[in-house]
């Protein structure tokens, strides 16, 4: 592009948008210095001043860019300049009044011109799209002397031509916190539009101004924004650069807080929507404090719910239950005194709120005492606390909110609800009050239900089975009956007990995988026998430093079996695995708990879901190798996983699933001719985007491993055979048998890979 000033308006190449622009430009103190230019690297140097640009002949980069000011606005074509400060200080890049098209502006530093155009997209310092329409301004802060690029461009890929004015400007009062201007109670003036200076100091927002107010008396103070052409965000800080005490959340035009009397504050308010001065109000109520904001005057609460607000409250009393977590310490917290009629176990929690988002909970039995319970902090922002309360005890219940003041989260404050409910377990919760288990759906609910004593199997590391409830099922007739988890319901823990003295499960459920409705439920499979009773205990699955109950119920299905059954679906029903390929079709299996004691047991049972088995009886020793292809490639953590055993319930003495790697494809292990190895084929845990349930898996031939470095245990070692074969190859020999031993040359090769591949 050449540089030059814009094209006079009897051009035949004017536009009337120039033309405007040219307008408005003539009666203006700053004379066009330069013109921005297409590509970067030829960027002219300048100073402050008015330049020029023009798109229409513009191009792009070789890699588009679009600043994070202007997303999906596609401000691809564009024009540059080098802007050197001649002082330090606010500096103005401007667009509007000197173009009517829509701009994107940016500024990027530089300190190395041979490089900086290569790397301007990673030391972006200012951006803009539209300062209050489509044109675009940006303040930043210049240094004396060193560069900035400045880039202009058309959103949506437009071309629009004009000026671009860079002026130092001065900051405006209350600009910055230390020059914050002084407000008062009632109405309030200020002007973001005119703000130089900016930061995300406080809440949201960016252009910003500071006031101080010093409350006159103590009370409830509210800073609101409301009813104004644009809202502001308001934060309410203890001091330029202090914690933040308060804050007008998103959707909100208002910050609420209890001031003291005599101690001054500050009030950030950041609007980037401004384009003129709005108003603001500061109200103080002396008598707006939160009635029951101290331990001493609690508010009654009853079973069921009882609203609380703790937007003016303080924080006071003990705060033994923060965990010493620093972004959700506890604060502003209010009081309640509840007396429970009768002995029993509680549910306290404000998970019914929904204007506070995030709570704290404690009870205690007096004000200065340590708290009997705390909530639980692995259930949600919300509290909840189960706990065991005597009927005529009085009990102080203390909600408070949570955040990080110092870092820049105050703490959550509004109106919620506190819930307090008596948890009565459901009449199953016990073997000996089992419910009757018909043919069919049979509905359960663990929310209230307490933990029994008795232990199932196959319960994944780090997960405890609790809250179990009971059915009893007498078949009508012998045979096969099903019991499995409706997969959208609370429970995922299902087991029979011979009888309730039993203290360990006779038979767990595994997982079965339903690719057509990809989903995992528990489900087995049990020998039935009439008139027999079989017990099923259903439970949760939680992490075991997790206390809380879950919430919701789901169905036991009882009956005949809803899909086939494979015959070799368990360890004990192993079918006989030949040399060769296999075909593997994992569909409608279910993984066989009997075989799984944990993952410091078996590490490859514990991580995968549903099962086959096979037996395999090698008729030599050696060392004999199972390749897996079932269409995924390693490093993926899907596929097919192959262990190999030396009898049922046994530990691995191979697995193709390595601890804390991907599924492999292949395996090796050594075996003793005349013996018998139980293969099992599985599919891995979900945890990537498939779940692998057909393949095939082929398994070789023993390799005699006795002759290390002579795999096929002649007179010569491999190397020496290697040799051998190809220089008779390279003379031109013909190849077949060129060290004289009773094998092929093409033998003795594969000999010797097979050998190497398989860990010889």
């Amino acid at each position: 592009m050449t540089i030059g000033h814009n094209p006079p308006c009897n051009s035949e190449r004017a536009s009337r948008a120039s033309c405007l622009v040219l307008a408005a430009l003539a009666g203006t103190a700053f004379p066009a210095l330069a013109q921005f230019t297409d590509g970067c690297p030829s960027a002219p140097t300048v100073s402050e001043g008015l330049f020029g640009f023009d798109l229409s002949a513009a191009t792009s980069d070789p890699f588009p860019y679009e600043p994070g000011c202007a997303d999906d606005r596609r401000p691809f074509i564009d024009q540059w300049i080098r802007y050197v400060p001649t002082s330090s200080g606010p500096v103005s890049i401007s667009t509007v009044g000197f173009t009517t098209g829509d701009t994107v502006l940016s500024a990027h530093d530089t300190s190395d011109p041979a490089t900086d155009c290569d790397l301007y997209r990673f030391f972006i310092v200012a951006c803009n799209d539209d300062a209050g329409g489509p044109q675009s301004r940006m303040i930043l802060i210049a240094e004396a002397g060193r560069p900035l690029l400045v880039r202009v461009a058309g959103a949506l890929e437009t071309r629009p031509s004009g000026s671009v004015r860079i002026e130092a400007v001065a900051p405006a009062a209350g600009d910055t916190c230390d020059v914050a201007t002084l407000a008062l109670d009632g109405l309030n003036t200020y002007d973001t539009s005119a703000a130089v200076v900016n930061s995300f100091d406080g809440c949201y927002g960016f252009r910003d101004v500071y006031f101080t107010y010093t409350p006159g008396v103590r009370g409830a103070l509210t800073v609101s924004s409301c009813a104004q052409p644009t809202e502001a965000s308001i934060a309410v800080l203890d001091g330029c650069g202090g914690n933040l005490l308060a804050c007008s959340d998103y959707g909100f035009c208002s910050a609420q807080l209890v001031v003291e009397a005599g101690i001054p504050l500050i009030i950030r308010l950041s609007n980037d929507s401004s384009v003129g001065p709005e108003e603001f109000t500061i109200a103080l109520d002396p008598d707006g404090i939160a009635p029951n904001d101290t331990c001493e005057a609690p508010a009654p609460a009853t079973l069921g719910d009882t609203s609380f607000d703790n937007t003016f409250a303080t924080t006071g009393g003990p705060v033994a239950c923060d965990f010493g977590d620093p972004f959700f310490s506890p604060g502003l917290d209010v009081w309640f005194t509840v007396t429970p009629s009768a002995t029993g176990t509680y549910d306290i929690s404000t998970e019914s709120s929904t204007d506070i988002s995030s709570t704290r909970l404690a009870i205690y039995t007096e004000c200065d005492g340590f708290p009997i319970a705390c909530d639980e902090p692995g259930r949600g922002f919300l509290s909840f606390i189960r706990t065991p309360l005597t009927g005529g005890q009085p009990y102080l219940v203390q909600i408070s909110g949570t955040g990080a003041p110092g870092g820049a989260a105050p703490i959550t404050r509004g109106e919620g609800i506190l819930s307090i409910r008596q948890s009565v377990p459901p009449s199953n919760d016990e073997c000996d009050t089992a419910t009757v288990a018909v043919v069919g759906l049979n509905p359960y609910n663990l929310y209230d239900a307490t933990t029994g004593s008795q232990v199932p199997t196959c319960v994944p590391i780090n997960l405890i089975t609790r809250n179990d409830v009971w059915f009893r099922h007498v078949p009508a007739a012998n045979g096969p009956v099903e019991f499995s988890l409706s997969p959208e319901g609370t429970a995922f823990s299902l087991s029979v007990f011979a009888d309730c003295e039993d203290a360990t499960a006779a038979e767990t459920a595994g997982v079965f995988y339903d690719p057509a409705a990809f989903a995992f439920q528990p489900r087995m499979i049990v020998d039935g026998a009439a008139g027999v009773p079989i017990r099923v205990r259903v439970a949760t699955l939680q992490f075991a430093d997790t206390f809380t109950p879950l919430r919701g119920d789901g169905d036991l299905y009882v009956g005949p079996p809803t899909t086939p059954i494979l015959v070799n679906d368990t360890c004990a029903d192993a079918i006989p695995l030949l040399e060769g390929a296999t075909a593997i079709d994992l569909t409608g299996s279910i993984k066989d708990c009997a075989t799984d004691g944990g993952l410091s047991f078996d590490s490859c049972a514990a991580p995968t879901d549903n099962d086959v088995f096979f037996r395999y009886s090698p008729a030599t020793s050696g060392r004999p190798t199972i390749t897996i292809e079932d269409g995924v490639d390693y490093p993926f953590y899907d596929g097919l996983v192959v262990s190999v055993y030396d009898a049922c319930g046994a530990a691995p003495i191979a697995c193709s699933l390595p601890s804390g790697d991907a599924p492999q494809g292949a395996l090796s292990f050594d075996v003793v001719g005349g013996s018998e190895y139980i293969v099992r084929v599985a599919s891995v845990l979900y945890f990537g985007s498939q779940n692998i349930q057909t393949g095939t898996i082929t398994l070789g031939a023993p390799i005699d491993c006795s002759c290390v470095g002579d795999s096929d245990c002649d007179a010569d070692t491999d190397s020496d055979d290697i040799v051998v074969f190809f220089a008779a190859w390279e003379n031109g020999e013909p190849a077949g048998d060129v060290d004289n031993d009773e094998d092929t040359d093409s033998d003795d090769i594969i000999t010797f890979f097979a050998s190497w591949e398989s860990g010889c």
